[in-house]
């Protein structure tokens, strides 16, 4: 793993840890793969794991992101995506919904759980809203996360990575488990 990432902290502590990520092992870590997602569903599922942390990749939901892939209205890609961004919509969009059956699947076996990613800059009662991104469409209203967190009952906690010494402020969001509250 990267030094630093959050699976090789957990294991230089003795935490034995999976870590599923296509930065690592390729495609035979892509989720999305008929011979990759269901099978880690499966072993969530069957409570192989003690705790099922999630960072889906967010760079088609950042305010970053350039050019804006999404909107409040249309979160799942807006109608002018430059052809070149359709595929990489569908996959962040393919990521999401995998996302979901990933909480689905921890929650229903009764496995501890976090989702991980950044903060909705556009809801104008949150410590993250900026004016400038009030049509910004994160992955939290995507419609499958969305309904996942109501139906666990999840709970959300926003906070700027500089207050834990992070060099960039980067509002960020983690939804969880109630067994963590």
């Amino acid at each position: 793993g990267t030094q630093g990432d959050l699976a090789s902290q957990l294991r230089d502590r003795g935490i034995r840890t999976t870590a599923v990520d296509t930065k690592v092992g390729g495609q035979s870590h892509d989720v999305l793969r008929e011979d990759v997602g269901p099978a880690l569903l499966r072993r969530i599922r069957r409570r192989e794991f003690d705790f099922v942390f999630i960072a889906t990749p967010c760079a088609s939901y950042s305010v970053a992101h350039r050019p804006q892939l999404r909107s409040r209205r249309r979160v799942a890609g807006l109608d002018g995506v430059p052809n070149k961004w359709r595929s990489y919509l569908a996959k962040h969009n393919g990521l999401a919904m995998f996302t979901a059956d990933a909480i689905e699947a921890a929650h229903g076996s009764g496995t501890a759980w976090a989702l991980e990613n950044p903060a909705d800059r556009g809801l104008n009662t949150s410590v993250a809203w900026w004016r400038r991104y009030a049509d910004h469409a994160p992955l939290w209203l995507m419609e499958d996360i969305a309904r996942v967190l109501r139906a666990t009952g999840a709970s959300l906690r926003t906070f700027a990575q500089c207050a834990f010494q992070a060099k960039v402020q980067k509002y960020t969001t983690i939804a969880h488990s109630t067994s963590m509250d």
